[in-house]
């Protein structure tokens, strides 16, 4: 049973951590209703985290790559103050990290506590679903990497900090946010998943420190479970990035607001 559980929240991180309906809802409400041993689940959770994140390397490769390279044209952009559009796009992704970062490290034990109140995250389902529905009506915005502002870029971090509470999707409202700041449909989606890596990377950091010496001994009770979930998460996770990519493309993000507005409804009433 521990190993089809560990499946199942695998594959749940894998489909919730990219679809725009939150991860962190979804694991609170099912862990509560699963039973998952509260000792191990911290560990399991920061695991599939780690899955998912490698999830987003693989499917980015190319552009991290492109990325990197373009640190070598610091001197050049100075002196010519024209900036190299993927190493402008390292300052955007830095510039949306910081209140993103603050926030997180903040706040987090009270993010935790809420996470047990299924009250509050069957509000906040609701919640997440009213910015998905909102770019229903947005047209599709022209700016990228080369012309999205500084201070644009800053508001999209406060949001992808906002995304902490539980039942409110980091893509969801990144994506939603640089749509509405008339982003392009391609570049809102690339920019909220490449922002991302560096936040999940440092909550790893964090959680991993949390745990201490508690890790070796909850990964040596839990190897199997524990393996199993990472790569079902991976699986998932790579598959559902790349849909989403394409639902992005097509101004359909906002189908899955009605899924949001479901679960919400059934949360309150049930839990």
């Amino acid at each position: 049973m521990e190993i089809l559980k560990s499946v199942f929240l695998g594959v749940l991180q894998g489909l919730t951590e990219f679809l725009p309906v939150s991860s962190d809802g979804h694991l609170s409400v099912l862990t509560r209703l699963m039973d998952f041993q509260s000792e191990n689940k911290l560990f399991f959770f920061v695991f599939l985290h780690l899955a998912t994140m490698i999830a987003t390397i693989v499917v980015f490769w190319k552009e991290i790559i492109a990325l990197i390279i373009s640190l070598k044209y610091i001197p050049s952009s100075i002196k010519n103050k024209k900036w190299n559009p993927d190493l402008r796009m390292i300052f955007l992704i830095i510039i949306a990290t910081i209140p993103a970062g603050l926030i997180g490290f903040l706040f987090s034990d009270l993010v935790e506590n809420f996470q047990s109140n299924m009250k509050l995250v069957g509000i906040l389902f609701l919640v997440n679903g009213v910015f998905l529905m909102a770019t229903r009506w947005k047209r599709e915005g022209k700016l990228k990497e080369n012309d999205f502002g500084f201070s644009s870029s800053f508001l999209v971090g406060l949001l992808q900090g906002i995304a902490v509470l539980p039942a409110i999707s980091r893509s969801g409202l990144t994506i939603s946010g640089t749509l509405f700041m008339n982003g392009e449909r391609e570049f809102a989606g690339r920019f909220s998943f490449l922002m991302s890596l560096p936040i999940i990377l440092g909550a790893n950091i964090f959680e991993f420190y949390k745990i201490g010496k508690k890790a070796s001994l909850y990964f040596s009770n839990e190897l199997l479970p524990s393996l199993v979930g990472f790569l079902a998460a991976l699986i998932t996770g790579f598959l559902a990035l790349k849909l989403l990519l394409n639902i992005i493309k097509r101004g359909r993000f906002y189908y899955f607001a009605y899924y949001c507005f479901l679960i919400g409804v059934v949360t309150l009433l049930f839990l």
